[in-house]
């Protein structure tokens, strides 16, 4: 209820405040040092939930501070690839260090490998679950402005999995998962989380990135996943809503994102980064994040084509103002608990 949480915030706020100035502390009394660590800690910690929880939810937007509808975050934005005037975010600082006279590496020429070898196509998987098809015609500039927002993420994503490993920093390992991060020069952070997994490479990446609306059904931490558009066929417009993280502490999330994929050589790659769609307006109930540059790379191993090294590349800006500490631990739990499910998944359909 948020009448309690205001009243009780309220509370501890102005209690807080008679302790600092009417209390006669003593520097030499353990105990009035530890009451007033105590109460401001808590204070400062209702006040935290209370803006999570409550006020970004419930608060009118000419208050809170909305574009378009959408919360932005008290501290600023984090990231450069926010903006408030795009409809399309722009990537500059983000482009392939290519030759400039190479051309795209995810040009798929004529007579290159199709997705046939993983089963149905994917117009026919998308329509097996309800999703708008693009009819045969000519891209919109819209569409063509997404296809091309998509093509740089994917380029982008297939640099940052190149880039020497001595730049990723450990965040957190597992017995099976190991998750790194790395802070580029702009201040965006990208968490980058690694396995081996016992299945094919074409296998991992149909159930992790083509069927990704099934994925509510055997990863906890998606409560929704659907396409809003196919634009062709190695683009698509996607939604998906995310659970509560950090124990509740980050509220459920909502994610319009342009996706894309390839094969580059025996590596399947995908890409997706945050865009607009009018048929998914901002939610009144949940508060809209945005990707930055995110992905999926699928790689055979080279001694044993039946497993494949899969990596998942994670840029996102949640919105909010949260504490760094928070967001760092739920992101690398997230990733970590979409892998292990992941391996599941695909042990039950060999199965």
């Amino acid at each position: 209820n948020r009448y309690i949480v205001w009243f009780t915030t309220l509370m501890n706020s102005v209690y807080l405040l008679i302790k600092v100035f009417y209390y006669p502390f003593k520097s030499s009394q353990l105990s009035d040092i530890i009451l007033g660590i105590a109460v401001f800690c808590l204070a400062w910690v209702e006040c935290i939930f209370c803006e999570a929880k409550v006020l970004r939810v419930h608060r009118p937007p000419h208050i809170s501070g909305q574009v378009n509808g959408e919360s932005r975050p008290l501290l600023g934005a984090t990231s450069s690839y926010t903006s408030e005037h795009q409809a399309i975010p722009n990537y500059g600082g983000y482009y392939s260090a290519l030759p400039s006279d190479a051309g795209s590496i995810f040009r798929t020429p004529h007579g290159s490998p199709t997705p046939s070898d993983l089963g149905p196509s994917i117009d026919e998987r998308f329509a097996s679950r309800n999703s708008p098809i693009r009819e045969e015609h000519p891209l919109t500039a819209e569409q063509n402005g997404l296809v091309a927002t998509a093509q740089n993420a994917l380029e982008i994503i297939w640099s940052l999995y190149n880039r020497p490993l001595s730049i990723w920093e450990e965040e957190k390992l597992t017995s099976f998962v190991k998750v790194h991060s790395h802070v580029d020069p702009t201040g965006l952070k990208t968490y980058r989380a690694e396995a081996v997994l016992d299945s094919t490479a074409s296998q991992v990446f149909r159930v992790a990135f083509f069927d990704q609306t099934s994925v509510p059904e055997w990863d906890t931490t998606v409560k929704e996943a659907k396409t809003l558009e196919a634009i062709d066929e190695h683009t698509r417009v996607g939604y998906n809503v995310a659970a509560d993280m950090g124990g509740g502490m980050i509220s459920t999330r909502d994610f319009v994102t342009v996706l894309r994929w390839t094969k580059f050589n025996d590596t399947w790659v995908s890409a997706g980064v945050a865009c607009t769609h009018s048929s998914m307006p901002p939610q009144g109930n949940m508060v809209r994040g945005e990707n930055g540059p995110c992905g999926f790379i699928c790689k055979p191993l080279a001694n044993d084509t039946s497993k494949c090294h899969f990596t998942w590349l994670l840029n996102t800006n949640l919105k909010g103002w949260l504490p760094k500490a928070i967001i760092d631990r739920a992101l690398a739990s997230v990733q970590i608990s979409f892998i292990e499910r992941l391996q599941q998944r695909l042990k039950d359909l060999r199965s």
